[in-house]
């Protein structure tokens, strides 16, 4: 890095002053007396990134002929073990009631465990609130 910003500075940059803050950048770059954290500073700086905008430099780029693939997912996320479960299924043996989702968080675990790591849920749909079921079903 820092003999490219010397090789920068010599082609092509003609302002004094980007000359002047390049050698600054270049010198904490390679003072062997600084930490890493410090020496990376000015990599990391604005000033360090708009010089170099303003000043193209192409003698070291080329196109590779071959067309490669380049895959960032993780591995993982090729596949997964889906676990479909109806909340309301679950029954809860405290006050004898149907399931909901808290229940479902304490079975979490035992899921995991299981080797499952998605929890899949059919669509929930509400029900009627007078006769327990939805007012356009028949009886």
């Amino acid at each position: 890095g820092v003999n490219l910003i010397h090789e920068i500075i010599e082609e092509v940059i003609e302002d004094k002053q980007d000359i002047f803050s390049l050698t600054h950048h270049a010198s904490v770059l390679s003072a062997k007396n600084k930490s890493a954290r410090e020496r990376i500073k000015p990599v990391l700086s604005g000033e360090l990134h708009d010089i170099i905008q303003r000043y193209p430099y192409r003698k070291h780029a080329w196109i590779y002929e071959k067309e490669l693939w380049l895959i960032c997912e993780r591995k993982k996320a090729g596949f997964s073990t889906w676990y479909e479960m109806f909340p309301r299924s679950l029954w809860n043996t405290e006050n004898a009631s149907a399931g909901n989702f808290n229940l479902v968080k304490d079975r979490l675990p035992y899921i995991a465990d299981l080797g499952f790591d998605v929890l899949y849920f059919p669509p929930v749909h509400p029900i009627g609130t007078k006769t327990g079921r939805a007012e356009t079903t028949p009886i």
